[in-house]
């Protein structure tokens, strides 16, 4: 599902990213920040590689600010995470979810003939998420087709509240438990 290998690796002193190579001791990481958003309640960092690239940025910046302008920043509640990725599954989240499929069949067969073909249905969107709160936004875990691309092509995107890491490693339990949850039957 995710080669492993192709991940950043990070070293002390030197971070190699899937953008490049910075000396976090002295250059800007500004050659893989995507986003730097500064609020009066909090700072978001956006790469396109993982989580720790955001973390190593952010502390980079926080450090650079604190050395220039001698500002002190106290963190007020621990950092929130967004990890997105693509992912390609051994199988379609259809076959992984085959007690589906007769749903899917059934809206299948009730759907209109307003198109110049009938359209198979299936299982394109898995989502987790949490009872809404007042002021709080939530990101769901989710899995779901990537846009634009053709079914056969099985890519999909997948959002998480985690840490890249720890998304893959949810990913990778997920698929694991579907892939053997027909066995202990």
């Amino acid at each position: 599902m995710i080669n492993r290998a192709n991940l950043p690796s990070h070293k002390s002193g030197r971070h190699v990213s899937h953008e490049g190579c910075i000396d976090t001791s002295s250059s800007s990481p500004s050659n893989f920040i995507d986003v730097l958003q500064i609020y009066a309640a909090g700072i978001t960092v956006v790469t396109r590689t993982d989580t720790t690239d955001a973390m190593i940025a952010l502390e980079h910046l926080l450090g650079w600010a604190t050395e220039q302008f001698n500002i002190a920043f106290e963190r007020v509640r621990n950092p929130g995470f967004w990890s997105q990725l693509n992912v390609h599954f051994v199988k379609p989240l259809p076959e992984l979810f085959p007690a589906l499929k007769p749903v899917a069949d059934m809206i299948t067969a009730k759907h209109g003939e307003w198109l110049p073909f009938r359209p198979q249905l299936e299982l394109t969107t898995l989502h987790f998420n949490y009872e809404p709160r007042a002021g709080i936004s939530s990101v769901p875990f989710r899995i779901e087709r990537a846009a634009n691309i053709a079914f056969d092509e099985e890519l999909y995107s997948s959002d998480a509240p985690l840490q890249t890491a720890e998304h893959i490693e949810v990913l990778e339990q997920f698929e694991e438990l579907c892939l053997h949850s027909g066995s202990r039957h």
